[in-house]
């Protein structure tokens, strides 16, 4: 009989330790689920700002400086992204997890505020739609690498050759034994 109600006893308190456990995970889910839906509220009547769209995915800032808003125009489906500390980018919410009144409001201010720039302001590139602003971006980044770098290599052409004078008229008013190891070594490098 004591063994019984041992066992009994362990029965009973493994089952309410299990009831435990989904209360507070049902407690963590419902808190997750009111963060992600304030969140898709304060999309839905705060700012967003468009940033680019790459294909079918069109990403904005947030008046949230630490989240990331990104619509997938092909499955009309949202994310949001947060920026963790180590400075990736975590999905933290999707929009199948919000009532579709919310969802349907934030795709009709995104289609009535930016249709601009999603649609129209594109460019088309082998059947890829970029953006344009962020195809200008990052053509000027790629001009401004590019010029930078022809410019430092023209002055360094023009560095060598002054400096390749400099050795010559060095040779012919002292000679070759006047020259330092350094402007040795820089003729041998050119000679190459």
């Amino acid at each position: 009989m004591q063994y019984f109600l041992l066992i009994l006893g362990i029965i009973f308190g493994f089952i309410g330790g299990m009831q435990y456990v989904l209360w507070i995970r049902k407690i963590q889910n419902d808190r997750l689920r009111k963060k992600t839906e304030d969140l898709f509220i304060k999309i839905a009547y705060g700012n967003l700002t468009f940033k680019y769209r790459i294909h079918n995915t069109v990403y904005f800032s947030t008046q949230e400086k630490n989240y990331t808003f990104i619509y997938f125009l092909d499955k009309k489906e949202m994310a949001i992204f947060e920026k963790s500390t180590d400075g990736t980018d975590v999905c933290i919410a999707l929009s199948f997890s919000i009532n579709k009144e919310l969802s349907n409001r934030i795709i009709n201010k995104i289609d009535n505020n930016f249709n601009y720039e999603i649609n129209t302001d594109v460019i088309n590139i082998n059947g890829q739609i970029i953006s344009r602003s962020y195809f200008n971006n990052l053509s000027n980044f790629n001009q401004t690498k590019t010029e930078q770098s022809e410019i430092d290599l023209i002055k360094k052409l023009n560095n060598d050759k002054l400096s390749l004078d400099d050795i010559l008229d060095k040779i012919l008013k002292s000679g070759r034994q006047s020259l330092t190891e350094q402007e040795i070594e820089f003729l041998h490098n050119i000679s190459k």
